[in-house]
């Protein structure tokens, strides 16, 4: 069922529990465009970190060059240009995509072992390509930093920008 909404990145292993969550969350948010599912590994979330993209994925829903690509979090207005490079043809790796993550990793917490589902967003009118990253935490709890949701918590994290989140208990678990 989840092939139909979304594509896995290479060695993305989930459990059953984390494949659920993942289902729910891209039944809600209902995608234009297969979403691609990143375990975020140590490579990735590292300061200067990159995400490698499968190339079939890259060549179907990514620009056909190398580009800034504007990340940004659901319902947010900052965004998060990011580099978005393909290997030339004529040396290792020839067609190989990174998109350098930039700050997005360490402004948004994320952390090795959670899972990122990155939307490509339809948008003829801008010259810009973006994607909406939807975050799930290594608990498998969803959340924006700083803002509570319907379906998850921020587990007690303490920075500034998590205060009012932390106001309220947290809850453990999605809805039925």
């Amino acid at each position: 069922m989840l092939s139909k909404y979304c594509v896995f990145s290479g060695r993305c292993y989930l459990t059953e529990a984390q494949k659920a969550k993942v289902l729910a969350l891209v039944k809600k948010i209902r995608p234009e465009i297969l979403v691609l599912v990143v375990e975020m590994k140590k490579s990735n979330v590292k300061q200067s970190g990159t995400l490698v993209i499968c190339k079939d994925y890259a060549r179907k829903h990514m620009p056909c060059e190398g580009t800034n690509i504007i990340l940004q979090l659901p319902r947010k207005d900052k965004g998060w240009k990011c580099r978005f490079h393909i290997r030339p043809s004529g040396t290792s790796d020839a067609g190989r995509r990174n998109l350098s993550l930039g700050n997005f990793v360490r402004d948004n917490h994320v952390r090795e072992g959670e899972i990122c589902l990155f939307e490509p967003m339809t948008n003829a009118k801008e010259k810009r390509f973006t994607m909406t990253v939807h975050l799930v935490h290594k608990a498998g709890i969803y959340h924006s930093p700083g803002e509570r949701t319907d379906i998850g918590s921020n587990h007690g994290r303490t920075s500034t920008k998590m205060a009012s989140a932390m106001d309220e208990p947290p809850t453990d678990g999605m809805p039925a």
